[in-house]
């Protein structure tokens, strides 16, 4: 199968980390267009960018399959222009991302559909365009703009499906008084970092490790690259002084966490008290951050407290069940009867005449 010219962002013109392909319309080929790739199927860690009147270009994964999504930055073919959003299906295109950065990919025409101006992905995949079939049902985390509009595609009659409301990020960090400070501090920025919107909140019994924690925040904030996201989080965080671990837990129950982190003496002994969480790190050797990449679980998980009545996403999420049922004339006479007397209890004669009429063909009538 033919595959797309792929080239990394490392290996051009360092204008590209402003958004801008070194690659000239001469050097394409007819038909050809470049796209800077905000979506795979392969890895769409970083698939989220600004397209169209300020809308979103989200990242959801499709049940049918999206193979790549982007803007156009360069175009030999008179369909296209640049700032086009546009969406490439049917092909195995094997989109890659480097060094934390999106990949720009050089792809036939004739493999990309232009969205409609002002469309987000999110929009075209949920609804359907002349060019894109619905979906189902869409996957993916995001923040507080892509919760909301998850949930009004989810109410929408004519949307698809979702997964969950999954964002902005939340950490719950339990602490007892043998817990390091620096490491609660750490896990606490973790989350702070993803966004302004996102919540962190540490509950100890013990007052010094508190104290020692918020030393840690003051020390550790100024080191990261996005200590002003962080300390815009950090202005809404909460620190809790609880009477003790018991209480502790559930107060995390009460609120349901997006990820919970027991760093406690002997967590696992805590582990059957925890009833609303969306994931959980047990001890002091357990970073949420492992969660998000590489320890095996998903990270797409509920937020907004809908951790007490929703799970993260799983295998178990892209499958869905279709139940059979087969009477005999026989099994229809042993539990018939009782179908008939609660629909004349419901006042439903039709459902009652289902079963009584073929009842009456054995002989036996309700």
């Amino acid at each position: 199968m033919q595959q797309f010219k792929a080239f990394r962002l490392d290996e051009v013109d360092k204008k590209i980390r402003a958004g801008f392909v070194d690659m000239k319309l001469e050097d394409l080929d007819p038909g050809e267009v470049v796209v800077r790739v905000a979506y795979s199927d392969v890895n769409y860690k970083d698939a989220l960018a600004a397209t169209g009147k300020g809308r979103i270009l989200l990242r959801p994964s499709c049940i049918g399959g999206i193979d790549l999504a982007g803007t156009v930055t360069e175009s030999s073919d008179p369909r296209f222009a640049k700032g086009d959003a546009v969406l490439a299906v049917g092909h195995e295109l094997g989109v890659k991302h480097h060094g934390g950065y999106a990949e720009y990919a050089r792809i036939p025409a004739d493999w990309a559909v232009k969205l409609p101006k002002g469309m987000s992905l999110w929009e075209a995949m949920a609804f359907g365009t002349a060019s894109v079939p619905k979906c189902d049902k869409l996957f993916g985390p995001g923040n507080a703009w892509v919760t909301e509009a998850k949930r009004q595609v989810a109410a929408d009659p004519y949307g698809a499906a979702i997964d969950l409301p999954a964002g902005p990020s939340e950490v719950l960090v339990i602490a007892d008084a043998q817990a390091n400070a620096e490491a609660i501090a750490a896990d606490l920025l973790a989350q702070a970092e993803h966004g302004p919107d996102s919540q962190v909140i540490v509950i100890a019994d013990d007052r010094t490790v508190l104290d020692a924690t918020l030393d840690e925040l003051r020390r550790q904030l100024p080191q990261l690259a996005r200590a002003g996201v962080a300390a815009r989080a950090l202005a809404h965080a909460r620190v809790v002084l609880a009477d003790s671990i018991d209480e502790a837990l559930a107060i995390s129950n009460a609120y349901a966490p997006e990820h919970l982190i027991l760093n406690v003496a002997a967590p696992r002994r805590w582990l059957e008290q925890v009833e609303n969480a969306g994931s959980v790190f047990l001890g002091p050797w357990s970073p949420e951050s492992v969660g998000d990449y590489c320890s095996g679980t998903n990270h797409v998980l509920p937020t907004y407290g809908h951790a007490r009545s929703s799970s993260g996403v799983s295998v178990a999420s892209f499958v869905k069940q279709v139940t059979v049922q087969e009477l005999s004339a026989d099994g229809l006479r042993a539990i018939g009867p009782c179908a008939a007397t609660l629909a004349r209890a419901e006042g439903l004669d039709a459902h009652e005449r289902a079963v009584s009429r073929r009842l009456a063909w054995r002989g036996a009538p309700a």
